[in-house]
C-alpha cells in the first residue's frame, strides 16, 4: 500500500474541522439508484435522475477486476460500479479532499464495501512530487485546480500524485479508469501515459469547460496524443469516435472515452446505456 500525506491548511483551517465535526454526527440517509439502495451521507450528489453517467459506468464496470476512480467525490460512482465488478475485484477511490475521503470510506462502510475499495488522498496531476494549489470547500463536487471555477477561491496546498507513479509502485493493473477532476482532465490524463502505453486500459473522462477554455480546445490537445498511444476518443452521446473537436462546441460538460483502437468495445458502444449524456 502507497502511503500518501498531502495537504495542509490555512489559518482558517478550524472551519473546515467544525463542518466535518458537524457532518460526521448527521444521520445517513437512503437513495435508490439503478435498481439498488444506498445508504450515503446528506453531502452525496444530488439530483441523482439527471446525472446519466452512473449506468455507463455500472455497464463498463462489469466483471472487472481493477478499477481506479479518480475524482470520487463521496464515493457514490464507486459504489455504483461495485455493483458489477468482479468479486473479487478492488476499487482505488482517489479524492484531493480530506473531507471527502473521509465522507468516501463512510458511505463504503455504510453500504458493506469497505473490504473491496481502498481510498487515497491525493491530487492527481501529470508529474509527482509537485506543488498547487486546491480550491474547494469540504467535499465539494467542484473542487479543482482552477482558481475561480465555480466560485471557488480558497486555496489549500497541495503534494501531487501521478497515476503511473501509483501504478506501479501498487503493482496494479487498471482495467477501466474514472476522471472526474473538474477541469484538469489533461493533466490527469498526461500522468497516465506509460499506463495507457503498457495496460492499455479504459479511460471513461468527464471534460469541462471553465473560463476561456472550451471542450473543443481540451480535445484538440487531447487528440493528437491519443493517436500516438493508438487511442481514440469516443463521444458518448453520438457513440461515434471524433476526429472533429467541433462536434463538442455546443457542450459545458461531456462524457467520452478513451478506448484503445483494438478494443472489442468499439463494436459493443451502441450497447452502452448512453441515452441523455
Amino acid at each position: 500500500m502507497i502511503k500518501v500525506n498531502l495537504g495542509t491548511t490555512d489559518g482558517g483551517s478550524w472551519r473546515l474541522a467544525a463542518a466535518s465535526a458537524y457532518r460526521g454526527l448527521r444521520p445517513a440517509t437512503e437513495t435508490t439508484l439503478l435498481g439498488a439502495r444506498y445508504r450515503l451521507r446528506r453531502e452525496a450528489r444530488p439530483r441523482l435522475a439527471g446525472d446519466r453517467d452512473y449506468a455507463v459506468l455500472q455497464a463498463l464496470a462489469r466483471g472487472r477486476h481493477c478499477i481506479l476512480d479518480v475524482g470520487a467525490n463521496v464515493g457514490l460512482t464507486t459504489l455504483v460500479m461495485a455493483e458489477t465488478m468482479a468479486a473479487d475485484g478492488q476499487i482505488i477511490a482517489f479524492d484531493a479532499s480530506e473531507d471527502a475521503c473521509a465522507l468516501i470510506r463512510a458511505n463504503v462502510a455504510l453500504n458493506g464495501r469497505a473490504d473491496r475499495v481502498l481510498v487515497v488522498n491525493a491530487l492527481i496531476a501529470e508529474r509527482s512530487g509537485l506543488t498547487l494549489d486546491f480550491y474547494g470547500d469540504a467535499a465539494s463536487g467542484s473542487a479543482s485546480i482552477i482558481p475561480g471555477y465555480l466560485a471557488h477561491h480558497r486555496p489549500l496546498r497541495k503534494v501531487t500524485l501521478a497515476l503511473d507513479d501509483f501504478i506501479a509502485h501498487a503493482h496494479i493493473v487498471p482495467e477501466l479508469i474514472k476522471i472526474d477532476v473538474e477541469g484538469a482532465e489533461l493533466q490527469a490524463i498526461a500522468g497516465l501515459r506509460q499506463t495507457m502505453h503498457t495496460i492499455r486500459p479504459l479511460l471513461f473522462v468527464e471534460l469541462h469547460a471553465w473560463g476561456d477554455v472550451v471542450i473543443t480546445d481540451t480535445v484538440a490537445r487531447l487528440l493528437p496524443q491519443l493517436d500516438a498511444l493508438d487511442y481514440c476518443l469516443v463521444y458518448l452521446r453520438s457513440g461515434q469516435v471524433v476526429t472533429d473537436p467541433a462536434v463538442f462546441a455546443d457542450r459545458g460538460r461531456c462524457h467520452v472515452l478513451l478506448c484503445p483502437r483494438q478494443s472489442p468495445l468499439l463494436d459493443q458502444l451502441a450497447t452502452l446505456p448512453t441515452e441523455g449524456l
